[in-house]
Formats: structure tokens, C-alpha cells, sequence
């Protein structure tokens, strides 16, 4: 669930008038970390999805087997997703961790559901 900023800032105001907190600012890091996939995938200017895996998705071991160049490409974002939604997106930790279990039977229906 994205908020706005004023929704932020009344969420803030609010814990304000309990505890004494301190804004750190945007996590510039993981914003650029995140873009740094994004721009990997050439997905940059891509539309956002209501939930981060389709319902009841299963691996397809019918499905085409990924080159070896597609492959690692594969690995090496299904490694950095891994990072940030450890680090960030609890939501996204299920989708990454289901699509990792087939490191080594990478399909064309995985590509698919990693991008």
C-alpha cells in the first residue's frame, strides 16, 4: 500500500505526539538500488501490479527452458529482488523465494512471473 505524503506526514504528526522521532529522509540507497534493477530489466517506465505474483501461480515444467544467457540474467535478479524485499518489501519476499526454487529448472513461464 503506497501512501501519499501528506498521509506520511499525518502518520508522523501523529506518533509525534507520543514518542520523539527523527526523519531520516528517503532511503535514497534502496530508491536507487530499486531503479538499478528496474533499468537492468528495461523496465524503467513500467506499470505497477496490485500484488507482486498472480494468484495460485505454479511452475510450469513444460514451459521452454531459458538460455544460458537468460539464465543468469535470471539468477543475478532473481538475487537482487531477493536483497530487497528482505531488506524492504516483506511482500514481495514470497514471489522472490517461490521463483528461486527453480534456480535450476529456469523456465520461460519464470521469466515471465520474475518480470
Amino acid at each position: 500500500m503506497a501512501l501519499t505524503k501528506g498521509e506520511v506526514e499525518e502518520i508522523e504528526n501523529s506518533i509525534r505526539k507520543d514518542f520523539e522521532i527523527k526523519d531520516l529522509g528517503e532511503a535514497r540507497h534502496i530508491i536507487d538500488y530499486a531503479t538499478e534493477i528496474l533499468m537492468e530489466m528495461g523496465m524503467l517506465n513500467c506499470s505497477t501490479k496490485p500484488t507482486p505474483m498472480v494468484e495460485k501461480w505454479k511452475h510450469d515444467d513444460q514451459s521452454p527452458k531459458l538460455n544460458a544467457e537468460k539464465m543468469k540474467i535470471y539468477h543475478s535478479v532473481g538475487m537482487k529482488l531477493a536483497y530487497l524485499a528482505n531488506n524492504t518489501r516483506p511482500d514481495m519476499s514470497f514471489t522472490v523465494n517461490t521463483l528461486a526454487q527453480y534456480q535450476n529448472d529456469c523456465r520461460e513461464h519464470n521469466w515471465q512471473a520474475l518480470i
